[in-house]
């Protein structure tokens, strides 16, 4: 929070490379006029299995929640077939998301402040 309270306290907590090399690129009254673009809440839960790890997100950002599924496993191929059969059994809708969770709240953060658009689709 106290990043967010006082932005210009950013610059002090730069690594003192990076810091020097930015001072190149962004002039010195950027530091005083970043502000917070909003807010990720992200809640995950672990289910382990004897032949996988299940990691379930609920994420919640600008007003939007959306949960993402990622599994950890040693068989990939035979354990996407029954977590895939898993969720169509349970009328649960799925797609492949290219674009991190940073990602997107960077997109829907931008959009939301200054109306801006991109040129990406939105499956959320």
């Amino acid at each position: 929070m106290a990043v967010i309270r006082t932005p210009s306290r950013l610059k002090t907590m730069l690594p003192k490379p990076f810091f020097e090399f930015s001072k190149r690129l962004f002039p010195e009254n950027l530091w005083t006029r970043i502000r917070p673009l909003g807010k990720m809440t992200t809640r995950r839960t672990l289910v382990y299995l004897p032949s996988f790890l299940l990691e379930v997100d609920r994420c919640e950002m600008f007003g939007r929640i959306f949960y993402e599924l990622e599994v950890e496993t040693k068989y990939p191929e035979k354990v996407d077939k029954q977590i895939r059969s898993l969720l169509r059994a349970n009328d649960i809708r799925f797609f492949p998301e290219p674009r991190s969770k940073f990602s997107r709240f960077v997109k829907y953060g931008l959009e939301k402040r200054y109306g801006l658009t991109f040129g990406f689709p939105d499956a959320s």
